[in-house]
């Protein structure tokens, strides 16, 4: 009965009591109660019920929960971290502890095969450096792959009657070594990714006590304002949460069934709160899962991002060995992600494919770009048994600032356009997925409306960076896309040490939201 108000409610509530009550058989006495209920709730003024509600729904203890749950994450992290600690510890150690050298081989040979030789004591002791050297050669030989017999050895070595017994003992002992090797490798492998896993759990569980923290204050009051909007539409809102970051940036979360989505508008919506809020209110954030369709409404931000892209592939192959992201995750944070392949073809193209893709997905769900690398690296360690690694490079861009952090492992330099000037971000950082700690190159800087930020492959700077910054200085044009255009196949064409390489070039220019023409998603 909400459809017809306080008054139409109030009656309908009287009238089925009332009707309960006749078939019921009992007192009046009951009735008597609600009809003045009813009615004293009619003559209470409806803005007091807000204020009530609005108190009764303040947590006290808000204060202490947040501070427990902290404490809590905290603990958890640390104890993570600890764990890959020591295990990383340990198993340095025991690597220390277990080294093998196959230069110990040489001895076994000696005490096994030429024990009872009447040349032992001639080989052994009066020519040992000389056998040593033979038994040095023969190893080198198995390790290019070549086979041992008494042909192998050298006519110095010609007064062994025993050169094919050396000659296999030293084969069967080396497949040995290699055995072990590998082993130790694997186990290497397998603790690196372990670590890693480890550290990048405890890396992301910080990342969740910095935005719990971030959690400024709630307003309780204007949720409930939120909830109400929600209800004369008939969305039937399960929860309404406003909060404020340190910042003072406000964000409105909703969640409706989603059979009554269908019904909802979340245009009109985020122009009705914006007047509730006496703000601009962006378009919301919306997923949906168990049921129910959730919308985050956040304050609108200062700047908008306008982006353009192109890309030549290497030689005839029919994929990219780059891949790149452009995203804008749910906190306001625009986000340019390029990823360069080992090599070029289909096993460059899953390196960074897979490189991007996953990070992407762990910045849309709030991790931060140093725990994204760690978790990132370890998948790249368990994709195969073959070695593979991609740079990494990235910007994140804060619309409501303006302030631009770049993330580099491995990359190549990125141009920056600010006031009118190019410059050059170089990196001295190690790709992902190669080595164990492999960690970003971070800088930062602070851009304003009409700044440029332009990200490449190493393809496209084989001779520098410092002629892609004239042109992006000079650059008057409203299409990046041109300007992407413009660059990778003028790189191409300065190329001149014969070889070739894919080419990929992002960018993106901040411009005021009121002013934004152009909008790009890849979702």
């Amino acid at each position: 009965f909400s459809t017809f108000g306080r008054v139409g409610s109030s009656v309908a509530f009287a009238v089925g009591y009332a009707m309960i009550t006749m078939l019921a058989g009992g007192s009046n006495g009951g009735y008597i109660e609600v009809t003045i209920a009813v009615v004293l709730f009619l003559l209470i003024p409806q803005p007091w019920f807000k204020i009530i509600v609005a108190k009764l729904s303040d947590n006290g203890d808000a204060t202490t929960i947040k501070s427990l749950i902290t404490e809590r994450l905290m603990e958890t992290s640390t104890a993570l971290q600890d764990v890959s600690t020591t295990t990383r510890d340990v198993a340095i150690r025991l690597g220390k502890i277990s080294s093998g050298d196959i230069n110990g081989v040489y001895d076994k040979v000696g005490d096994t095969v030429c024990k009872k030789c009447p040349y032992a004591m001639k080989c052994w002791n009066e020519d040992y450096t000389q056998t040593v050297d033979v038994m040095a050669n023969s190893i080198r030989q198995l390790m290019q792959g070549q086979t041992l017999d008494e042909d192998s050895f050298p006519a110095s070595f010609s007064h062994c009657v025993r050169r094919s017994a050396v000659g296999a003992f030293l084969t069967e002992e080396y497949r040995r070594f290699v055995k072990r090797d590998e082993g130790k490798r694997l186990a290497s492998r397998t603790r690196r990714l372990f670590t890693d896993q480890l550290e990048g759990m405890s890396m992301v569980i910080d990342d969740i006590v910095q935005q719990v923290g971030d959690i400024y204050a709630n307003d309780s009051l204007l949720a409930s304002k939120a909830d109400e909007l929600l209800r004369s539409y008939h969305l039937e809102p399960q929860r309404a949460i406003c909060w404020k970051n340190k910042e003072g940036q406000l964000s409105i979360l909703v969640e409706i069934p989603q059979y009554k989505e269908p019904r909802s508008t979340p245009e009109l919506l985020a122009k009705e709160l914006s007047e509730l809020c006496q703000l601009t209110i962006s378009y919301p954030v919306i997923t949906r899962k168990n049921n129910l369709t959730r919308m985050i409404f956040r304050e609108q931000p200062r700047f908008a991002i306008e982006y353009g892209s192109f890309q030549i592939n290497c030689g005839n192959h029919a994929v990219c060995g780059d891949s790149f992201r452009i995203l804008n995750n749910h906190n306001n944070m625009a986000h340019l992600l390029l990823s360069d392949g080992m090599g070029s073809g289909n096993s460059a193209a899953v390196d960074s494919a897979m490189a991007a893709s996953l990070i992407a997905r762990m910045l849309e769900s709030g991790i931060s770009y140093p725990s994204a690398i760690k978790m990132m690296n370890g998948a790249l360690l368990v994709k195969s048994s073959e070695e593979s690694l991609a740079t990494i490079d990235a910007a994140m861009i804060d619309l409501y600032t303006g302030k631009v952090k770049f993330y580099k492992a491995g990359a190549a330099p990125t141009v920056v356009r600010k006031e009118g000037r190019g410059i050059e971000i170089e990196s001295t950082s190690l790709p992902a997925g190669i080595l164990e700690g492999v960690e970003f190159q971070q800088s930062q800087i602070t851009l304003d409306e009409g700044d440029l930020i332009l990200l490449m492959s190493d393809g496209a700077v084989p001779d520098g960076s410092k002629w892609i910054a004239k042109i992006v200085e000079n650059y008057a044009e409203q299409d990046l896309d041109n300007l992407c255009k413009k660059i990778a196949k003028t790189a191409k064409l300065r190329r001149t040490d014969g070889k070739d390489d894919d080419i990929t070039v992002i960018c993106c220019r901040l411009t005021l939201k009121e002013q934004r023409c152009k909008e790009y998603s890849t979702n």
